[in-house]
C-alpha cells in the first residue's frame, strides 16, 4: 500500500484541577511515536484538535477540545475544576514517492517487514508543568484479512513507488527491482527479442505466470512463497522459476565484450539441473538461442532445438543454448561474468542491434538477488 488513514478520539479527565496558570502551551497533546520512517502524521481531525493551550489571561486557546460536565464545548473563558479535555486526530501514511518501504529481504514475520505498526501517544502536563503520557494507542499498518484479502497472506507492507512509476529506461544499465516497467513475459516472443511482451498487471496470484514466474518485492528478486517471500503463495510444484528483463547497449556502436553482475560467484550453467541461480542472454542478433553466461568452456552449441521443459526451455519455442566463449580472461571476476562477443555464435552488439534480453532462473529456494548491473566494452 502507499496511503492509509485512521483517526483517533481520547479524553482526559481531571487536568484542571487545580486549574492552570496563564500562558501554558501543550497542556495536552497527541503525536505519533514509534514510526521508524517516519512516513506518520498526526493532524486536528474533524472540528477537534490534538493540542490543548491556555492563553496568558488564563483562558482557553484552543476550540473544540474542552467540554463541560454536561458534555458541551467550552471554547474560551477559563476552564471549569471538572471540564474534560477531548483530543482529536486525524493519522495519515504518505510513502511519498522515493520508494520507501518496509519490505526486507527476510526475518522472522510472516511476509520480512520490518515495521509492522507505530504509537500515537497522549499527554497532559500538570499544574507544575511536568507532562505525563496517558494512553498509548497502536495501530498495525494493515491488518491481515481486511480489505477483501486473505488472511492466509498476512500483513501488507508499504511502498512508496506506484506501479508503472520505476524510474530508467530499458538503456539503463542496472536494475535494482524497484518496479516491473522492463520486465519481459516468460513466452515464445521472449525469444524474438524486439517483440517480447511487456510483463504488464493481468495477474494471477499475484503474478503474469504465477506457476513459473520469479517475484519482484521492492529490492528483491525471490521465490513466491518461499523463505524470502512477499505476500504471494507459492503456485504449482515446479523447482525452477524465471525473470527475464529487457536491456539495450547505452550507445550505437559495437562492443566487443558484456559483462553482468547479480551479486553471485556461484552461477550454474543453463544446461545444469544444479540447485543454484542461472543467468542467460538472448541476443538480438541470436533470437532463441539462449547464451549461458555460466559456461565458458568454449564448446559451442550446447543443447540445439531444445523443446519446452521445466528445467532448460520455460519459453514455449525451441532453442539452443550456446556458450559464454569468452576464453580471455577469468571468470568470474568476484561476482562479474564477461562474455566476448561472437558473430559466429550469434552474439552481438552493434549499432543495429542494441538489444538483448537477460533471463534469470533460481532452481530451489535462493537467496534474492538484489540487483543486475550490465558493463560494456
Amino acid at each position: 500500500m502507499r496511503t492509509a488513514n485512521w483517526e483517533i478520539s481520547n479524553s482526559i479527565a481531571g487536568v484542571f484541577n487545580p486549574l492552570y496558570p496563564g500562558n501554558t502551551s501543550n497542556i495536552a497533546s497527541m503525536n505519533e511515536d514509534d514510526d521508524s520512517d517516519g512516513l506518520i502524521s498526526i493532524s486536528a481531525g474533524g472540528s477537534g484538535n490534538i493540542t490543548l493551550s491556555i492563553g496568558s489571561d488564563g483562558e482557553i486557546d484552543t476550540t473544540g477540545v474542552v467540554f463541560n460536565s454536561s458534555g458541551v464545548g467550552r471554547n474560551s473563558g477559563v476552564p471549569a475544576i471538572d471540564d474534560t479535555i477531548r483530543l482529536s486526530g486525524s493519522i495519515a501514511l504518505a510513502t511519498g514517492t522515493s520508494g520507501a518501504t518496509n519490505i526486507v529481504s527476510s526475518n522472522s514475520t510472516t511476509n520480512n517487514l520490518d515495521d509492522l505498526d507505530f504509537n500515537i501517544l497522549t499527554k497532559n502536563k500538570n499544574r507544575a508543568g511536568v507532562q505525563s503520557q496517558r494512553r498509548e494507542d497502536n495501530f498495525q499498518y494493515f491488518v491481515a484479512g481486511t480489505f477483501g484479502q486473505p488472511l492466509a497472506s498476512g500483513s501488507m507492507g508499504y511502498y512508496g513507488l506506484a506501479q508503472g512509476n520505476e524510474n530508467g529506461s530499458n538503456s539503463t544499465t542496472t536494475e535494482n527491482f524497484k518496479g516491473e516497467n522492463f520486465r519481459k513475459q516468460i513466452n515464445s516472443n521472449l525469444l524474438t527479442v524486439t517483440s517480447a511482451d511487456a510483463y504488464g498487471t493481468s495477474y494471477s496470484d499475484g503474478l503474469v505466470a504465477p506457476l513459473t514466474d520469479l517475484q519482484v518485492k521492492p529490492g528483491f528478486l525471490v521465490k513466491p512463497g518461499g523463505t524470502y517471500k512477499y505476500w504471494l503463495p507459492t503456485s504449482g510444484t515446479s523447482d525452477y522459476r524465471f525473470y527475464a528483463r529487457t536491456f539495450q547497449s547505452t550507445a550505437a556502436q559495437t562492443y566487443s565484450s558484456i559483462t553482468v553482475n547479480v551479486g553471485k560467484n556461484d552461477l550454474v550453467k543453463w544446461r545444469s539441473t544444479d540447485t543454484g541461480v542461472a543467468v542467460g542472454i538472448i541476443f538480438e542478433s541470436g533470437t532463441s538461442k539462449v547464451q549461458d553466461l555460466a559456461n565458458y568452456d568454449n564448446q559451442g552449441d550446447l543443447i540445439v532445438n531444445s523443446g519446452t521443459n521445466d528445467a532448460l526451455n520455460p519459453f514455449g519455442g525451441n532453442i539452443t543454448v550456446v556458450d559464454n566463449s569468452n576464453t580471455g580472461g577469468t571468470n568470474p571476476s568476484g561476482t562479474s561474468y564477461t562474455m566476448a562477443m561472437n558473430a559466429l555464435k550469434n552474439k552481438e552488439l552493434t549499432a543495429s542491434q542494441r538489444n538483448f534480453i537477460v533471463c534469470v532462473r533460481y532452481k530451489g529456494d535462493q537467496a534474492p538477488i538484489t540487483s543486475i548491473s550490465i558493463s560494456y566494452t
